[in-house]
C-alpha cells in the first residue's frame, strides 16, 4: 500500500513540474531545500528531514540527491517500506525524465538503495532495480556501475540458490557473467547452484566456459572434482534402479524356468532348421533341447551371421530338469524380454531398463558394475576383446540375462537359471 501510495506521489509530481514549464514550485531553491534535509539528517530531526528532501524532489524531481537523503530519512524512522518505495519511485521518475547523474550522486542512491531493500528482505525487488539501474545507467558509468551490479547480481543469485529459486538464481548469474565475464567467481558460484539441483552437465558446461575465457586453473580443477561427483550421483542412482528392476524373463510365451520343454518343441518344433536333442537318461530318452543353427537343415543364413551360428535354442540342461532353463536367441523373429528383438537398437535395452546414464560412465573398452544389497546385479559396457556392447543382468534369485550388441543393434539375447 505504501509503495503504491508513494509512486502516486511522484506521479503527481511529475506532472506538476511538467506543468509549471520551468516556473518555481517553491520559494526556496532545491539547494536550499537539500541543503536544509541534509542538516536535519545530522541534527537526528528525521521528521524534518523527510518534509524538507520531498520539497526538494517537487521542485526539482531531476536531482537524485534528494532521493537518496529520504532514503537515509525514512530507513532511521525504520520505516523501512516507505524507504524502498522511495527507490521505486525514484527510478520510475528518473527513466522518465531521463535524468543524468554523476558516479559520485549514482554511488550514494545505490548505497542506500542497498540499505532499503536489504532492510525489507525483498530480493525480487532488489533484482528488478539492478536491472533496471543497469539498463538505465550503466553505458554512460561505465565499468564501476557494471562491476558493483555484476557484485550484486551475483550475491542475489546466492540468496535465490539458498531459497531453491533456481530460475531467478541462474538468470541472476548469468546477468553478472555478463557484466563482468572474467571475474572466476562468478562461474563457481552459477556451477554449485547447477550442482544442488543435481545438473552436473550444466555445471561442468558453465565451468569450461569460464575457464576458456580466463584460464583459471581453480575453474579446471573444480571441473574435475565435479565429474568425480557427476560419477559418484549416477553410479548411487544407478543402483537404485538396479534394485527397482523388474525383468520378464521371457520368449514369446515361452517363460524361463517355467515352460516345459516338451511345449516348447510343439511350438518351434516346425520351424525351418529346427532340430530336437535328446539325452538318454537311465535307459530313457529325454528332450534335451530344441535349437536351430543358420545354414543348416534348409535354414538360411541371416545378414550379419555366418553359417553355424546359432538361430534359436532352448535347453533344460540339467538330468533332472524338464523346464526350459536356458535360451538363445540370435533371430529376431522372437520377441524378448517382453519388449527386445535381435536388430533392435541396442539403446533401447537402457532405456527398457531406464539405465540410460550408464553410457556416461563407460567409455571405449570399460565397464560399469552396479550391484545391490538384495543380490541384483547389472554389468554394462564395452566388451575388451571386439569392442561390442554387452548388457547382463543377474537377479537376487540366481535369473541372468545377457545381452550382446554389435556396431550399436542387439546380435544376441541369452538367459539362463539354476
Amino acid at each position: 500500500m505504501m509503495k503504491k501510495i508513494f509512486k502516486e506521489m511522484f506521479l503527481v509530481i511529475l506532472l506538476f513540474m511538467l506543468a509549471a514549464c520551468g516556473k518555481n514550485a517553491s520559494v526556496m531553491t532545491w539547494q536550499e531545500q537539500y541543503d536544509l534535509g541534509e542538516k536535519y539528517l545530522l541534527e537526528e530531526d528525521y521528521e524534518a528531514a523527510i518534509v524538507a528532501f520531498t520539497a526538494a524532489i517537487e521542485i526539482d524531481p531531476k536531482e537524485i540527491e534528494a532521493y537518496t537523503g529520504l532514503v537515509k530519512a525514512y530507513t532511521q524512522t525504520q520505516d523501512y517500506e516507505a524507504a524502498a518505495s522511495t527507490v521505486d519511485g525514484a527510478l520510475d521518475i528518473l527513466r522518465t525524465l531521463e535524468a543524468d547523474l554523476s558516479d559520485e550522486s549514482l554511488d550514494g542512491f545505490v548505497d542506500s538503495a542497498a540499505e532499503a531493500y536489504g532492510n525489507v528482505r525483498d530480493i525480487d525487488r532488489q533484482y528488478n532495480f539492478w536491472v533496471s539501474l543497469i539498463e538505465m545507467y550503466a553505458e554512460e558509468s561505465g565499468e564501476t556501475l557494471s562491476e558493483r551490479g555484476a557484485a550484486a547480481l551475483a550475491q542475489l543469485g546466492q540468496s535465490y540458490t539458498d531459497q531453491e529459486n533456481y530460475e531467478q538464481a541462474e538468470a541472476a548469474f548469468n546477468y553478472a557473467i555478463e557484466l563482468a565475464p572474467l571475474k572466476v567467481d562468478y562461474y563457481l558460484l552459477i556451477a554449485e547452484m547447477y550442482f544442488a539441483q543435481g545438473k552436473y552437465e550444466e555445471g561442468i558446461s558453465a565451468l569450461e566456459a569460464g575457464y576458456e575465457l580466463t584460464g583459471e586453473e581453480t575453474l579446471n580443477a573444480r571441473i574435475a572434482e565435479a565429474q568425480e561427483g557427476q560419477q559418484s550421483v549416477l553410479e548411487e542412482n544407478l543402483k537404485k534402479i538396479v534394485d527397482q528392476m523388474e525383468v520378464q524373463f521371457t520368449v514369446d510365451d515361452v517363460q524361463l524356468g517355467v515352460t516345459e520343454l516338451e511345449d516348447v518343441a510343439a511350438i518351434y518344433g516346425n520351424r525351418a532348421g529346427a532340430e530336437l536333442y535328446y539325452s538318454r537318461q537311465n535307459g530313457v530318452e529325454k528332450l534335451h533341447s530344441v535349437r536351430a543353427y543358420f545354414g543348416k537343415n534348409g535354414n538360411p543364413i541371416a545378414d550379419g551371421y555366418e553359417e553355424g551360428d546359432v538361430d534359436f535354442e532352448f535347453s533344460a540342461m540339467f538330468k533332472s530338469r524338464t523346464t526350459v532353463n536356458s535360451i538363445r536367441i540370435e533371430n529376431p523373429d522372437f520377441l524378448c524380454l517382453g519388449a527386445l528383438r535381435v536388430g533392435d537398437d541396442f539403446a533401447d535395452v537402457l532405456e527398457l531398463y531406464a539405465l540410460e546414464d550408464v553410457w556416461e560412465l563407460c567409455g571405449d573398452g570399460s565397464y560399469s558394475i552396479y550391484q545391490t544389497e538384495s543380490g541384483k546385479r547389472v554389468d554394462v559396457g564395452y566388451n575388451v576383446n571386439n569392442g561390442n556392447e554387452f548388457f547382463m543382468y543377474t537377479s537376487e534369485d540366481g535369473y541372468h540375462i545377457e545381452i550382446e550388441g554389435n556396431n550399436g543393434k542387439i546380435y544376441s539375447i541369452y538367459m539362463v537359471t539354476d
